[in-house]
């Protein structure tokens, strides 16, 4: 394999996932919701790594967790426990534990972006193998952060040894991008950006998957149209339901 790709993961369990989508969704809804996310995720990170000659690593968020989601598949993951106290520390631990093991290149995605395809996932690849032009590639978020960042062998090996770190900075405050691109760039790393995406944290944020409504055959996330369908979750469109802790 030329790399990894990593896919960071939850259980999808009632209270848990998508808390900021309730109300005005419900706990087992929102984790419904979340689990045909999921499914599209690992689906299409499947396809990028088979694509792009990577090996598809799920980092969950608990040792529990890793063990029942390694039975769902995809078959030929490899899934791990995240280490480390809070986003940034996990991928942290992620990149050094690539940089370790000698992988020659790394991405890293979220959970939360299903309509990112497997196009973008190569792409990404792409520009952080030998000759590509880049050591840091990121996808922008509307919010300020970003659903994808791709590492090469040297940002692996300057951007976390010693006391190095790209993501040692506050995350959720909509400066990610901005903090990890001038982390980069004080690690003498080239940086580009690549196609922007987006991810779904509210119940609002559904809208982004208009693009694909009604053509679910051609799109990176069959399972979530299909049950925002099913659900009558679109924004708009969605029955009021109170949630009630679990």
């Amino acid at each position: 394999m030329s790399g990894w790709l990593a896919v960071f993961a939850k259980l999808p369990r009632p209270g848990s996932v998508k808390t900021r989508m309730c109300p005005p969704l419900d706990w087992e809804t929102a984790a419904r919701l979340y689990e045909a996310m999921l499914d599209d995720v690992l689906a299409e990170s499947e396809r990028a790594a088979g694509r792009a000659g990577l090996e598809l690593v799920v980092a969950v968020d608990s040792a529990e967790g890793a063990s029942l989601l390694s039975r769902r598949g995809p078959a030929g993951a490899r899934f791990v426990e995240q280490v480390g106290s809070g986003l940034a520390a996990r991928m942290t631990h992620l990149a050094r534990s690539a940089r370790a093991a000698g992988a020659p290149r790394l991405l890293m995605r979220g959970s939360d972006s299903p309509g990112l395809p497997a196009t973008a996932l190569c792409d990404a690849a792409e520009a952080v193998a030998p000759g590509g032009g880049a050591e840091v590639a990121l996808s922008p978020a509307p919010d300020g952060g970003y659903n994808l960042v791709a590492l090469s062998s040297r940002a692996l090996d300057r951007g976390f040894s010693g006391a190095v770190d790209l993501f040692d900075h506050a995350m959720s405050n909509g400066r990610e991008l901005e903090a990890t691109r001038a982390r980069a760039t004080a690690a003498s790393l080239r940086t580009e950006l690549l196609a922007p995406s987006r991810d779904i944290d509210r119940a609002e944020d559904l809208v982004s998957l208009e693009a694909w409504r009604g053509a679910s055959a051609d799109s990176p996330c069959p399972a979530t149209l299909s049950f925002v369908e099913q659900h009558a979750l679109w924004p708009g469109a969605r029955p009021a339901s109170s949630p009630s802790k679990p």
